[in-house]
This record gives structure tokens, sequence and C-alpha cells, in this order.
């Protein structure tokens, strides 16, 4: 039986070779995270902007809501500097 790991891959029993780029997967993975979590932030920012409430967040999952809310509340601080 063979499995031998090879510098960034893998030679298994059947000749198959798997070569996985260090890291690459999770890198995306953590990019598709961080653009939705920068879009929710984004959408509640244009929220707070607008005057719109904050009861109004579409998100129900804890870390968009957090990025929603966290937005919406810079939108307000900045809605509100504009007005002085």
């Amino acid at each position: 039986m063979l499995h031998k790991n090879v510098m960034d891959g893998s030679i298994f029993a059947n000749g198959n070779i798997s070569i996985e780029q260090d890291g690459k997967e999770g890198d995306s993975m953590k990019r598709q995270k961080r653009d939705r979590l920068e879009r929710a932030q984004s959408k509640g920012f244009q929220a707070g902007i607008n005057g719109r409430s904050s009861e109004l967040c579409p998100y129900q999952q804890t870390d968009a809501r957090s990025y929603w809310l966290g937005g919406w509340r810079e939108g307000r601080t900045s809605k509100s500097e504009m007005m002085k």
C-alpha cells in the first residue's frame, strides 16, 4: 500500500496524485466570507445614512447582523455629522 506525502501533494495506492495549494482553498472561503460581511456592513451604512431603523436589519446570522448594525451605526454617525 503506497501512501506518501510528496512536498505539496500525496501519491495514493491507486496511482492518483493529490496536490493541495497550501491553503489556497481556505483563502478563497475566507475571501467569500469577508466579501459577504463587507457587503452587510455597506448595506447597513446606507440604511443608517438614509435614516432607516436598525430594526429593519435583514440579516439573521449573528456575524452578518453584527456587521450590518456596525455599518448602520457608522451611517447614523456620519449623517449626524453632516447635519452640523
